[in-house]
């Protein structure tokens, strides 16, 4: 078992016994589908009310080590809590899902098997938004990547309701750049 494997099921078994909702993102995400892409470690998005932040991240700083000086304060002014899975010292990245969309995403997460435990991932189409948005080299080689390998089952009306929706909070270049996918790989 890697340590991002044992992270991860720990992460998981943490939001269990806190009722707290979550979806694995980001490169490991990619892995559970297939990508053969190298990670050091976890993303995930917690679904998370703008007045819970706080009581959220004390719940998560019982078990994980912070890596940010007055860790709470940082979650509660830029939304993520960098934290260490301290048994497999595997950094995990804690994004407040406070959006609609990361609402959807975690309405939409399925769960995948990690070693025999189930975890919460993200969709493919979930995860090629949030890869377009960041729009890093590696995220185009991931977003291309997901089209070659599962083109044919991806939700073209889902990927292309959440890019329009992007345009209200002025993001317009999401649907640009999905529709040079869609163009390229339809």
């Amino acid at each position: 078992m890697t340590s991002q494997q044992k992270a991860l099921i720990a992460f998981d078994a943490v939001c269990r016994k806190h009722n707290l909702q979550y979806a694995v993102i980001g490169g490991f995400a990619l892995m559970l589908y297939g990508g053969q892409r190298a990670t050091r470690d976890v993303d995930v998005t917690m679904l998370v009310e703008f007045q819970d932040i706080r009581r959220t991240g004390e719940i998560l700083l019982q078990y994980f080590q912070p890596r940010k000086e007055d860790p709470l304060s940082f979650f509660e002014q830029y939304f993520v809590l960098p934290v260490t899975h301290i048994d497999s010292q595997t950094l995990i990245d804690i994004s407040a899902g406070v959006s609609g969309f990361d609402n959807d995403v975690i309405r939409r997460s399925k769960r995948k098997n990690v070693e025999g435990v189930e975890v919460n991932v993200a969709s493919m189409e979930d995860l090629i938004i949030y890869k377009i948005i960041a729009d890093r080299a590696r995220d185009k080689e991931d977003v291309e990547y997901l089209f070659q390998l599962h083109g044919k089952k991806l939700d073209y009306q889902y990927l292309q309701k959440q890019a329009n929706a992007f345009r209200e909070i002025e993001r317009s270049d999401v649907r640009e750049k999905l529709d040079i996918y869609l163009r390229k790989f339809s």
